[in-house]
């Protein structure tokens, strides 16, 4: 006869593991990347897609690329981004699920692995509060939710640094030059 006797936390841990496998076989979890089957230890992403995705290091410099072509227009003390964006590649394609096909728990998901790796930098220790882009209100009424504020919330949760959501206020809509500076921020 064999007898398994665990803690408290254990118990909870083994229920929890339980249940989300139940949970797998009724509604199982695909990657964001390539929509395979996530295993147990994978969330949303896939370790294959993980490898795949264009990653832009920039917490382990401090004078990156980023923070040299935003320099010119303010001043700031770094400056970092978890990937490099390309058009048709799979940071596109999970960018878009969050922002129009209404899935917020992908920016949480995003907001803990810059988390992640904004504590892993040497040179990202002093941040003071986090300051997420208001939407314009009639972008907020057509998708219900700032993606901006999302990630902040969650890095606030991850850093335990606070929001500050009424530092900015959008005033008109982004114009065609604004989103042509930020194109050439985000190129390679």
């Amino acid at each position: 006869m064999f007898f398994l006797i665990l803690d408290k936390d254990a118990s909870k841990m083994l229920f929890k593991n339980t249940w989300d496998s139940f949970l797998d076989l009724l509604f199982p979890r695909v990657c964001l990347g390539c929509t395979c089957h996530l295993n147990f230890y994978e969330k949303m992403v896939c370790l294959s897609c993980q490898t795949e995705l264009p990653l832009t290091h920039f917490n382990k410099t401090h004078k990156n690329t980023l923070y040299n072509k935003l320099k010119l227009n303010f001043p700031l003390e770094n400056a970092i981004a978890l990937f490099y964006f390309e058009k048709e590649g799979k940071v596109a394609q999970m960018i878009h699920q969050f922002k129009y096909l209404g899935q917020p728990h992908i920016g949480i998901y995003l907001g803990h692995w810059l988390g992640d790796t904004i504590l892993a930098s040497p040179y990202l220790k002093k941040i003071d509060g986090i300051i997420p882009v208001p939407l314009h209100p009639s972008k907020m009424r057509k998708r219900g939710y700032n993606q901006a504020a999302i990630i902040a919330s969650a890095l606030s949760e991850k850093l335990n640094i606070p929001v500050m959501e009424k530092t900015l206020i959008r005033i008109k809509k982004p114009n065609l030059w604004l989103k042509l500076a930020m194109k050439n921020v985000g190129g390679r």
